[in-house]
């Protein structure tokens, strides 16, 4: 499957484990295939600094090196807003988004 990691999961995959780390396994196992853009990359790496100065000792460095390795870069073709609605389901979020020239399918995990 074609992923991309919010930057909320992502840190929480690197520093803190549980079901965010299983996110980032699936990619080191190559079950999906993560793909970002410059600008999600800017904002892991800018994260992930300030991050790491609070929590220096739960830093997953290798995990880190890992995944950057195996992401996928893409550079839009254009530029769109997304916006946010809550369902009737359970009360989710989920993104809408035009549709793009790569095909993702949506990985939830709940939040409220």
């Amino acid at each position: 499957m074609k992923i991309v990691i919010d930057t909320n999961v992502f840190i929480s995959g690197i520093f803190f484990g549980g079901v965010p780390f299983d996110v980032l396994n699936t990619v080191i196992s190559k079950k999906n295939e993560a793909y970002i853009t410059p600008e999600i990359w800017d904002e892991y790496e800018d994260v992930i600094k300030r991050i790491a100065t609070k929590y220096p000792s739960h830093m997953k460095q290798e995990l880190v090196d890992s995944l950057f390795k195996l992401f996928k870069i893409i550079i839009p073709s254009s530029r769109f807003h997304c916006a946010a609605i809550q369902t009737m389901i359970n009360s989710s979020h989920v993104l809408l988004m035009p549709n793009a020239s790569i095909s993702f399918q949506v990985m939830m995990i709940g939040f409220r």
